[in-house]
């Protein structure tokens, strides 16, 4: 009778542990949600004051100087939720590579010991890889003493398996050859040579678009001022240019042709038609796609008729045609998940088999970017009920 008491009493200390661990667990679970949601909130005020003081600026620039103050102030992760929350207040600020670049930039210059590890967990599938970018320049870019070669980039570049991170970290030390060269193209093409698995065209494009848009050049000093590229005689420029090289050199150099082509013209057959005059076939695509890509987020073609638009200079060829569209939508969701809408929009505008592949490539690109049922939420939750199921696995 003894034992079966204690055999009771036990169990009901079992039970009494449990039951207090299972409404802690409840009680911290209600506290880190109130402050999960107390700090969105905080993001969701800030970005309310910086899109009212941004509404009517003097500056072109107000963004990128807000955001360098509030990286500044309170560091990378608080700037990005931020700026994450403005992409609903304003969508011209899903075109975020410039922004992010800022951000991170200016958190590593604050942080310095701190930016190997901005550079291993710093949010690369957002804003075309800009916080990426970012912490690179802060780190390579700004270290005078700092020599940047092929070995480095690839101990740098080439610590994961991840495609996509490779692809953009070599583009972007391109970039920071011509400020360790000072403009110098020819010594900065030849420092891409020797980087692995065939990306040194990646690293020329990085040159050339630095030579063309010389956002670095210029911040460090080594140019005066940023070039016009809405103007005839820049364009005349760089095309001959281009016409200085050969093999993958030339590729990347039309390639970065594109972009200043989309500027120029703001116009996808105009566009289109230039880069048909380049000289061969894998110059040719490698201009209208940079120029796609750079459409496809532009505000100004949000609507469906201007979606279609864009890819519709290449109808008469179907594989061009085919991977104009796949690279729209690998822009859209690489800049924003916001742009997820954007994309469905597209697919909706193809009739038959391109609204069928479209809508295939939507899905299982985000599927690519957010391996996790939360982070694939992120891009659905615009989304209506009809296509929510872009985001399921």
């Amino acid at each position: 009778m003894r034992k079966r008491k204690i055999q009771r009493k036990n169990l009901l200390l079992i039970f009494l542990i449990f039951f207090s661990l299972f409404i802690s667990g409840i009680f911290l679970y209600l506290i880190i949600e109130e402050q999960r949601g107390s700090q969105g909130e905080r993001y969701h005020q800030e970005a309310i004051r910086i899109y009212e003081e941004c509404l009517t600026p003097q500056d072109a620039n107000c963004y990128e100087k807000k955001f360098k103050e509030l990286a500044r102030a309170r560091g990378l992760d608080f700037a990005e939720q931020t700026l994450y929350k403005l992409w609903d207040l304003d969508e011209t600020t899903r075109r975020c590579h410039v922004i992010a670049h800022t951000i991170a930039k200016e958190a590593v210059r604050e942080n310095p010991e701190k930016w190997k590890d901005y550079f291993k967990n710093v949010n690369y599938s957002t804003c075309s890889t800009g916080f990426l970018h970012g912490v690179m320049e802060a780190h390579i870019g700004d270290d005078p003493d700092f020599e940047l070669n092929s070995k480095v980039i690839n101990e740098l570049c080439f610590d994961t398996d991840d495609f996509y991170r490779k692809h953009n970290c070599v583009h972007f030390t391109g970039h920071l050859f011509m400020v360790q060269y000072e403009g110098d193209m020819k010594h900065a093409l030849d420092g891409c040579e020797g980087v692995n698995e065939d990306l040194t065209k990646r690293c020329y494009t990085g040159v050339f678009m630095e030579d063309s848009f010389p956002l670095a050049l210029v911040e460090h000093g080594i140019r005066s001022k940023l070039p016009n590229r809405q103007g005839s005689d820049f364009i005349a420029k760089q095309e001959a240019r281009c016409t200085q090289y050969e093999g993958d050199r030339a590729i990347s150099c039309w390639t970065d042709m594109g972009e200043n082509y989309g500027v120029f013209f703001d116009n996808p057959q105009k566009v289109y038609d230039s880069c048909s005059k380049t000289p061969s076939g894998a110059t040719m695509k490698n201009c209208f796609m940079k120029a796609t890509g750079l459409f496809a987020i532009h505000p100004a073609y949000s609507t469906n008729e201007k979606l279609i638009g864009i890819c519709l200079p290449a109808k008469n060829d179907e594989n061009l045609f085919r991977s104009c569209i796949g690279n729209m939508i690998s822009s859209l969701l690489y800049y924003s998940p916001n742009f997820s809408e954007r994309g469905v929009k597209l697919c909706s505008s193809l009739d038959g088999s391109y609204g069928n592949s479209c809508f295939d490539q939507l899905k299982r690109q985000i599927a690519f970017i957010a391996g996790d049922e939360l982070e694939r939420e992120k891009f659905c939750r615009r989304l209506s009920p009809k296509h929510k199921y872009l985001c399921r696995s």
